[in-house]
């Protein structure tokens, strides 16, 4: 009871006082909820930048990654004399599931890096927009007093 008693009196102080008090702690509320954003803005723009590939999602997907074209499979060949006689000596019907198959794993990464980088830029806007609200109402005192 006691507790309460002294949660309402300081509840009344900082009515008393709001002006004081109340202004600094929105400001400081929009500043820490900009960076907030902007730090999830960045999050989500390098996540979208990482190069992955994990072979694995794409076998459970009925997809084997190690095609002819794949640059996976490509750095991994000793030199550029191997790979010219893989890509010369695949029949037509493999080279085209081949390709196939790399049009559908880059399309899966797009699609992915293109959802990172739509939410980093949402991220970003709301960002700026706290930010800006932030500095606005900051200058509000300077124009009344």
């Amino acid at each position: 009871m006691k507790t309460i008693q002294v949660c309402l009196e300081n509840l009344k102080v900082f009515q008393l006082e709001g002006s004081q008090y109340l202004l600094p702690l929105i400001f400081l509320l929009l500043f820490i909820s900009s960076i907030f954003f902007f730090s999830r803005a960045i999050y989500y723009f390098f996540y979208a930048l990482k190069g992955r590939i994990d072979p694995n999602i794409y076998r459970q997907l009925g997809v084997e990654p190690q095609s002819v074209p794949f640059w996976g499979a490509v750095a991994k060949l000793d030199n550029h004399v191997v790979f010219k006689y893989k890509i010369n000596n695949i029949s037509e019907e493999e080279l085209l599931n081949d390709l196939s198959l790399q049009i559908y794993v880059n399309s899966i990464i797009c699609a992915k890096k293109f959802e990172l980088y739509n939410k980093g830029i949402n991220q970003l806007i709301i960002g700026i927009m706290l930010f800006v609200t932030f500095k606005v109402i900051s200058l509000l005192p300077n124009l009344i007093y």
